[in-house]
């Protein structure tokens, strides 16, 4: 992940790396051209969130009572880099996840594969000796149990094998940042922010 600092200045080039954008930072009649619905709306800055060189998402915000500074385009900028160390991790979370569950299906086929070949051996062997003791009273009480038994062993491993595993997911939304940072600043004690 890369960083890049971007300051706000008159420059007639288009913005070529990531970074905190200002509209008046953007040259190039095309790129402020697609920007326009933005700006109409009173977007002053887009901070993009970017992750393993992919554009993930923008942070837009509105013009304020006062003039950002270039402590605030640094906070922003710093804000999208912890959004993209957010969509890493969960990357990486989702990547030990999948190994994880290759690892517990590798088990699950060597339990279930030792089960039926259990009930197999088992079913195997109540044939075998069927034809001999048939007629043996003892034998087929025997025979019933096993058989009860194995139909008991298969049912569960179905069961275990019907129940699905829950997964989570990361869901993204638009967030009140201000709200956010207000809501932070008020759990540390301090009554209102400055101007």
């Amino acid at each position: 992940m890369t960083h890049h600092q971007v300051g706000f200045d008159t420059a007639s080039s288009a913005q070529t790396q990531p970074g905190a954008w200002g509209f008046d930072s953007l040259g190039g009649a095309s790129l402020s051209k697609d920007l326009a619905p933005l700006k109409e709306n009173g977007i002053c800055i887009i901070v993009p969130v970017i992750f393993e060189q992919q554009l993930m998402g923008l942070i837009l915000l509105a013009r304020a009572a006062r003039e950002y500074l270039q402590e605030d385009v640094d906070f922003l900028e710093t804000i999208g880099g912890q959004i993209s160390l957010v969509m890493a991790n969960q990357k990486f979370r989702e990547a030990i996840i999948e190994s994880e569950e290759i690892k517990n299906f590798n088990r699950l086929s060597t339990f279930v594969l030792h089960d039926l070949k259990n009930a197999t051996s088992m079913l195997s062997m109540l044939l075998q000796n069927a034809d001999a003791n048939l007629e043996n009273p003892e034998f087929r009480v025997d025979m019933f149990q096993t058989m009860s038994g194995v139909v008991e062993r298969i049912q569960k491993l179905i069961q275990r094998l019907s129940t699905p595993l829950e997964q989570e997911v990361l869901e993204f939304q638009p967030t009140d940042l201000q709200g956010l940072i207000r809501r932070a600043v008020k759990t540390t004690g301090v009554d209102e922010l400055p101007n």
